[in-house]
């Protein structure tokens, strides 16, 4: 669970999502257990694809993409430039 309520930066991600999902896939082992065969209180831990897409719709909602990716910071970001910042956006 996530414990901020706004990111510092959301990153379009659209253009490489399907990339995304087919490297988590390479690693089914994690992904497709329940939490039962985990041990743990089962609350849909086979769901975790469909809530990482859920999440990361929701994080594009907001920059008006498909996907996003957020990023937090709980310290402001060094810039060495003012410049610099146009490159994260580009």
């Amino acid at each position: 669970m996530h414990h901020f309520t706004h990111p510092t930066f959301v990153v379009d991600i659209s253009h490489v999502y399907d990339s995304k999902l087919e490297l988590l896939k390479i690693h089914d082992s994690q992904f497709s257990k329940t939490a039962e065969d985990f041990g743990l209180i089962p609350l849909g831990v086979s769901d975790y694809l469909f809530g990482l897409e859920s999440r990361d719709r929701f994080f594009g909602s907001l920059i008006g993409v498909h996907h996003g990716e957020a990023l937090v910071s709980d310290t402001p970001v060094k810039l060495a430039t003012a410049t610099q910042i146009l490159s994260i956006f580009t």
